[in-house]
């Protein structure tokens, strides 16, 4: 099948180090590698990934986002930057870009077609503790923006299931496309032998240090295992800064860990502390589609993970995947200890093979796809012959 060349503008909110923005970053490349023209719209251009943007992409800052006071002037930008750069399509991602993008794209009619992609589950958004209103109206308003929208990309099967049933959409107007890892290793697969255990262990999480990430109930797991594994000298590696840095220093104080854990804020070369390490653990609340335990698996590290959306989407297709369904420091710490004892627990052949599917390349032709299928771009209004 061939395709135009199109001129696609990614929305995004910020260049912070999270996972759906290094998705964003991967697909424009990926798009630009294949001949089109892109360019990028974020609430505010600054973040740990700022430096990771190709020089030759416009960046066009929206301001200002949430709340319906702003929408006037996100119609007004929308409509500045589309009709200026003849774009043919958008892509918006996260629920509030997203829900801002599309009550936008409703005031100004001819705007080009809006593609959402959903990176976590949207019943973090719909599902409102302590307000039994919000809880009542908020799908009923995602579902009247999101048929707006030309299409859904759901970065998983459950979100993808997820989406249509709560919000209500033709099961047609969505579809499953994981993110991409450009994430390359030489790492050879093969069995790990760990002396069923008998020597010291080091384990690695990497993230934000957010309420999302659940840290706190990572380290008072890791505390339990090395109560348990008396005599070895087992550590932890924590790479990620955030808002909660100061209070999980704390904790690993008061646990006496000072020692065995080990802090490195954020750095864009997770891969020098992931060779150091044995074993990946996730601890998370949410995950949509985590790429931190696909980075560690090409390291060949097996991954202990707490059951989310993500974790269980990878372990469909990733075998060296221990999950815990249980969120509880006695599940985690024995997950853990069960997976350093644990021989047949390592990356495999068929764990790299998969990963491979998922170059930025491979998954923007997924998008192509996607969005061919559902735009005739010949009868677009801003497409331009090139």
């Amino acid at each position: 099948m061939s395709y135009k060349k199109l001129k696609i503008l990614m929305v995004m909110d910020s260049f912070s180090a999270g996972g759906a923005q290094r998705v964003v970053l991967d697909l424009l490349r990926a798009a630009a590698a294949d001949g089109h023209d892109v360019y990028l719209a974020v609430s505010i251009a600054k973040g740990e990934l700022l430096q990771d943007l190709p020089d030759d992409v416009p960046v066009f800052e929206y301001g200002k986002y949430r709340g319906l006071h702003h929408v006037v002037n996100l119609k007004n930008f929308f409509a500045r930057v589309c009709v200026e750069n003849k774009i043919d399509v958008i892509f918006s991602n996260m629920t509030q870009i997203n829900k801002a993008v599309l009550r936008a794209n409703l005031l100004y009619r001819l705007a080009p077609p809006v593609f959402v992609i959903e990176h976590t589950n949207i019943t973090r958004y719909t599902n409102v503790r302590r307000s039994f209103w919000k809880s009542l109206l908020r799908p009923i308003e995602l579902s009247y923006l999101y048929r707006a929208a030309a299409g859904v990309i759901a970065v998983s099967d459950e979100i993808c299931e997820e989406v249509a049933s709560i919000l209500k959409l033709n099961r047609s107007s969505i579809t499953t496309i994981h993110n991409p890892i450009s994430i390359k290793s030489n790492y050879v697969s093969g069995p790990i032998d760990k002396c069923s255990g008998a020597s010291d262990k080091t384990f690695i999480s990497v993230g934000r240090l957010d309420d999302v990430k659940n840290f706190s109930l990572l380290i008072n797991a890791f505390w339990a295992v090395r109560s348990l594994r008396e005599g070895y000298n087992d550590s932890l590696i924590i790479v990620g800064d955030g808002g909660q840095f100061e209070d999980l220093k704390c904790l690993v104080s008061e646990l006496k860990l000072n020692d065995a854990v080990e802090f490195t804020g954020f750095t864009k070369n997770v891969c020098k502390y992931l060779v150091r390490a044995d074993f990946f653990v996730s601890s998370s609340r949410h995950e949509g589609f985590p790429l931190a335990m696909l980075e560690a698996v090409t390291n060949g590290l097996p991954c202990v993970a707490t059951s989310t959306t993500g974790s269980r989407e990878l372990s469909r297709y990733i075998g060296c995947i221990n999950l815990v369904e249980d969120h509880t420091i006695s599940a985690l710490s024995a997950a853990m200890i069960e997976a350093i004892n644990d021989t047949e627990l390592y990356v495999s052949r068929d764990d790299l093979n998969f990963i491979q599917k998922l170059q930025p390349d491979k998954i923007f032709q997924e998008y192509k796809n996607f969005v061919n299928k559902k735009i005739n771009f010949n009868d677009n209004k801003y497409y331009s012959e090139h």
